[in-house]
């Protein structure tokens, strides 16, 4: 069978077309490592497992100097909290405002059990940015038996990260049903996402 150059043309633009909808929406690794200033934050946990939910209201993200700025409508976001608990939105998830200025994700299952409900991300005029986010299904099972502890926090646009420790405890201690982020703490072990 010969094929002529518009046939040929139709499968090399096909063969690309499949490419670039199969490449990973994921970014590599972090580069630019910035920090993330917390503020207290609250939520739920379940008694027996130790399974979170976590409403953060402004959270100060400061990138690196030498970054190349975030492009939230393009790139992908990372929650992660400890070593293990990551939380994933592909790039192309969050949705500028109509000024530009605001960028927002909103799960459409209000009520998903395990994941983010909403995320937004938006630059102040001193040229840091801020974060609000609102995540469900977190593991924390050391809360089931000891509080308050330490553990790494993340968040991750693209190639930029904001990372620190976070002290979470339970204000009404063992039956209690609040989680309570209390602030920053420094009882962490370097950046577990390198």
């Amino acid at each position: 069978m010969v094929i002529g150059p518009v046939s040929y043309l139709c499968r090399f633009t096909l063969v690309v077309a499949l490419l670039v909808w199969a490449t990973p929406l994921l970014a590599g690794p972090p580069v630019y490592h910035g920090i993330l200033g917390v503020r207290p934050a609250g939520g739920g946990i379940d008694r027996d497992t130790g399974v979170i939910g976590l409403n953060v209201a402004k959270w100060n993200f400061r990138l690196d100097p030498g970054s190349d700025g975030l492009f939230p409508a393009d790139e992908p976001v990372v929650i992660a909290l400890g070593e293990t608990e990551q939380f994933l939105l592909p790039a192309g998830s969050l949705v500028p405002n109509a000024k530009g200025t605001r960028f927002t994700y909103r799960n459409p299952d209000r009520k998903v059990a395990r994941g983010i409900r909403l995320f937004q991300v938006w630059q102040l005029k001193d040229g840091t940015w801020n974060v609000k986010f609102k995540i469900a299904g977190l593991q924390a099972s050391r809360l089931t038996f000891e509080f308050p502890v330490c553990e790494s926090m993340a968040v991750i646009i693209g190639d930029d990260d904001g990372f620190t420790g976070v002290e979470l405890t339970r204000p009404g201690g063992l039956s209690g049903k609040r989680v309570k982020l209390r602030g920053a703490c420094d009882d962490v072990e370097g950046w577990p996402w390198l």
